[in-house]
């Protein structure tokens, strides 16, 4: 009982700190570019990085890693410059959603080809979730910026499901590997 209020209270306190962070990249990217603010926020991420392995001894990923770090990089900035660029649209109601659901959808499509189909569950909440997202883009107050946030969130969406896909491959899991995982991003059982 008490692993499962400890699960609870630590997948509450990261919703609130990548929240936090996708807000304030959010609101960065209103003053500048989202390249610009995917730069600096990559900056600073690998020089925690960085000093986290360093202190913690922890090895390089093995050579043959390394295609797919970069894979997973590249597809990670393309992910958070999409989401910063629809939040810096004022879209947020719009991207927030569509970057769940298909964020989550993709994967699963991608496991019922090589697992089966999802539980009925599970194939609720993307029906709900898809629901929810076509309501919103639908309302009025959105219609002039709705196409290009449904757009801005479906790209980073795909390119976070790409990055998971990429860290994935790998055949070494340690430190380097653990730190960008975000939480409810895709891990597949196969591997």
């Amino acid at each position: 009982m008490v692993t499962a209020w400890i699960g609870l209270g630590l997948g509450l306190a990261s919703a609130v700190v990548w929240g936090t962070g996708d807000f304030a990249g959010g609101l960065a990217t209103r003053k500048a570019r989202p390249f610009q603010v995917v730069a600096v926020v990559s900056l600073v991420g690998f020089f925690t990085l960085l000093a986290i392995s360093v202190l913690s001894g922890a090895s390089l990923p093995v050579a043959s890693d390394w295609g797919w770090a970069i894979g997973a990089g590249v597809a990670g900035a393309i992910g958070v410059t999409a989401l910063y660029r629809g939040l810096a649209m004022g879209a947020a109601a719009i991207v927030a959603p569509t970057v769940a659901v298909v964020g989550a959808a993709v994967p699963v499509f991608v496991g019922m080809l090589l697992q089966g189909l999802p539980s009925m569950g599970q194939a609720a909440g993307f029906i709900v979730g898809s629901l929810g997202i076509w309501l919103v883009s639908a309302s009025p107050e959105l219609r002039g910026g709705g196409a290009w946030a449904w757009r801005s969130g479906r790209a980073s969406a795909s390119a976070a499901s790409s990055f998971c896909w990429h860290r994935c491959r790998t055949r070494t899991c340690s430190v380097h590997w653990r730190l960008p995982r975000r939480p409810g991003h895709w891990s597949p059982s196969w591997r």
